[in-house]
């Protein structure tokens, strides 16, 4: 018995011989940062669906109501969001 061959195909640093697999270690999920060249997710141009893909929940109809933005802490000080939900999408979110 080869001793390969019940580890797993898509392991990372493995070749697979599925066809249909062999791209997956290289595709990756639609990005939400396409929102703006270079950058995060533009709070004040980004599409609903841009919004919810960062990972915070449903947050993109409530984050729109709000707009415009100066800066990504203005989801804080107009109570937009709670701490917990802005700490999680700061990192991937900018103003423009």
């Amino acid at each position: 018995m080869n001793p390969d061959a019940s580890a797993d195909p898509g392991a990372p640093g493995r070749q697979s011989d599925n066809p249909s697999l062999a791209g997956l270690r290289t595709q990756t999920a639609p990005d939400a940062q396409s929102a703006t060249p270079g950058g995060g997710v533009d709070l004040n141009t980004a599409t609903v669906d841009q919004l919810n893909a960062l990972g915070a929940g449903m947050i993109g109809k409530r984050i729109m109501e709000f707009r415009p933005y100066s800066a990504t802490d203005d989801l804080l000080t107009r109570r937009v969001l709670k701490r917990a939900d802005y700490e999680i999408i700061r990192p991937a979110i900018t103003v423009r």
